[in-house]
């Protein structure tokens, strides 16, 4: 009985562009999945349709780890990269990352919008990480303008993290210490 090879769709699966990028790139499956924080295994049951991709901070992570943007991993964008416009991205996110790294301000802001963004998709736990440890960061650079305004910002989207995450106990002190980050803003519309 012979075998009939099953033939690859014209429209590449999320699993198919994946692959293509990471050997676009010369990463090992390994390799790429430890710079997106996940298994191995996992990475490569995605890749082969084994697991679904349907996960968007999974997805998200992965594309950052391909230096790739989601839309072109989902196939929103039908035209396939060539090693030169890959590297001409990879080139523009190491600019856009080292500038955004070059100010502790922006980096900030940075990390309070993936914050907020994590809050209204329900995942808290990661949301309060993201804001605690990037207020914690921006704390040396009081006298950058902004800084204090930002560093309030921070910590109050990581108390409403705490009472969205079910542990409304800790937001209290993120509370009082946005109080004191912010005092100008705080004092005239909290009191």
């Amino acid at each position: 009985m012979a075998r009939h090879r099953q033939e690859r769709p014209e429209v590449p699966t999320i699993g198919e562009r994946i692959r293509d990028r990471r050997e676009l790139l010369g990463l090992t499956v390994r390799g790429a999945a430890l710079a997106a924080g996940l298994s191995h295994p996992t990475w490569s049951r995605i890749e082969r349709g084994q697991r679904g991709a349907d996960n968007r901070f999974v997805l998200a992570r992965m594309a950052e780890a391909l230096r790739y943007p989601v839309s072109d991993l989902t196939g929103e964008r039908a035209a396939r990269d060539t090693r030169e416009a890959a590297a001409t991205k990879v080139a523009i996110t190491e600019a856009f990352r080292a500038i955004v790294a070059a100010d502790p301000v922006m980096t900030a802001l940075a990390a309070f919008q993936l914050a907020h963004s994590s809050s209204a998709c329900g995942v808290y736990p990661y949301a309060r990480a993201v804001a605690s440890g990037a207020a914690e960061a921006l704390r040396g650079h009081g006298a950058q303008p902004g800084s204090q305004e930002l560093l309030g910002m921070l910590l109050l989207t990581s108390a409403y993290a705490c009472y969205g995450g079910g542990t409304p106990g800790d937001a209290a002190a993120y509370v009082d210490e946005a109080r004191h980050a912010w005092p100008r803003v705080l004092a005239t519309r909290w009191h």
